[in-house]
């Protein structure tokens, strides 16, 4: 009678730790997979910003832009070569 109740305890046991090993390696994959589709779209987005940034570059080849503001100037001092 006390071995069918140890072994009852033991399987349940085991069956437990199978449980929460099967949980956790599921849990383990969706990350995984939330990470890489993360990673992807931070691709696509440098992919597009660089296609758009390119498409422009091509259309305002050749123009002349001046840009109106007040820029902030280095004061660089120069010596007179001989």
């Amino acid at each position: 009678m006390l071995f069918l109740l140890f072994a009852a305890n033991f399987l349940r046991t085991v069956l437990i730790i199978i449980a929460v090993l099967v949980i956790v390696r599921f849990i383990g994959k969706l990350m995984n997979a939330k990470r890489n589709i993360s990673e992807q779209e931070r691709f696509n987005k440098q992919k597009e910003a660089y296609r758009r940034e390119k498409e422009e570059t091509q259309r305002n080849i050749g123009k002349v832009s001046i840009f109106k503001g007040r820029k902030e100037a280095e004061d660089v001092d120069y010596e007179e070569v001989d």
